[in-house]
């Protein structure tokens, strides 16, 4: 018998968690280490040096998932500003802070080989520019990301580690009047291209809603470049605001379903664009061709909070009814 394709949410803390594990259907979670520290549950701890795992907290997350044959990825944090102290505030654009970044991967690693937690790790591409301000030029921010990823990619090698690592593309950059939040790569489908270079350990986290705010952007072109490891599927009202990130709402992807928000029609209109110019003709093609036959994980991201249990079963079966698992 085929095994069921991955399909689920991803889980803000631990009441998000137990929440979408009980979704029927769903056997995959996306877990948001930030979220879980701010809780008091940190999956892992950074004492503004190393990272450590939190054994009791990942192992009680493992023993709850294995119970349901649910598969846990991690989405890491991203950076919020330049300071090393923080975890958010580890920039791949500065050299000086790689070791404690690759010093992350290699505890994420440890915790895949000994508790099966992070199969897929998807991570947004450096940041060059905070609220407005660039730190480093795009040039600066490509070349140290493109060494940094060769590192981490030799480290895998080195120590056999088989989880999968995801860069995902982004929305255009926030630079507007009185901008907000952080700029980074992988707005552009080549900057993604560029950073991944020959390494053979990093892939690709195709964002369905970043793209739909975002027509500098090419799905198509994103799956020619290498291993799709990861899609996050959900869409928004396709209005990007310059100056911040309020126009990624995160909603439910399916056309009618949700009326009260207005989705537009068109299925998944996350890949509108392709369509549009005939790369990619329907996203039953991306389906068949990408996510069933490469076996890709889907990433449910909507803002569960904003839905009822009933409407998140309805949009797992949806999905696995185009999946056809």
């Amino acid at each position: 018998m085929e095994e069921a394709h991955k399909v689920g949410f991803h889980a803000s803390g631990e009441e998000e968690f137990s929440r979408v594990a009980r979704i029927k259907g769903v056997n995959l979670i996306e877990l948001k280490p930030g979220k879980f520290a701010k809780e008091g549950n940190p999956l892992y701890i950074y004492d503004g040096n190393t990272f450590e795992i939190n054994h009791r907290v990942v192992e009680e997350l493992e023993r709850f998932a294995k119970t349901r044959d649910i598969a846990l990825q991690i989405h890491l944090p991203y950076e919020r500003s330049h300071n090393p102290k923080k975890e958010s505030g580890l920039c791949a654009s500065d050299r000086a802070h790689h070791d404690r970044l690759l010093q992350r991967f290699d505890m994420i690693g440890q915790m895949h080989e000994r508790y099966g937690v992070g199969n897929v790790v998807t991570i947004h591409p450096p940041a060059y520019m905070f609220d407005g301000t660039e730190k480093w030029t795009k040039e600066e921010a490509l070349d140290a990301g493109r060494e940094f990823y060769s590192r981490v990619d030799a480290l895998m090698k080195e120590k056999g580690y088989s989880f999968r690592i995801g860069l995902e593309n982004m929305v255009l950059p926030k630079n507007g009047e009185g901008a907000r939040g952080t700029s980074s790569l992988g707005y552009v489908p080549w900057h993604i291209d560029d950073i991944i270079g020959d390494t053979s350990k990093i892939g690709i986290t195709i964002d369905s809603g970043h793209r739909r705010l975002n027509d500098e952007m090419s799905i198509a072109k994103l799956v020619s470049y290498g291993e799709v490891v990861n899609l996050h599927l959900h869409s928004n009202e396709g209005e990007d605001n310059p100056t911040d990130y309020s126009g990624d709402q995160h909603m439910i992807a399916i056309p009618g379903f949700d009326t009260e928000k207005e989705l537009a029609q068109d299925l998944y209109r996350g890949f509108r664009f392709d369509d549009r110019f005939k790369v990619l003709p329907h996203f039953d093609n991306f389906v068949s061709r990408v996510i069933r036959r490469r076996k890709v994980p889907v990433v449910l991201e909507v803002k569960i909070r904003e839905y009822n249990d009933e409407e998140l079963v309805r949009y797992v079966s949806a999905l696995r009814q185009d999946i056809g698992n």
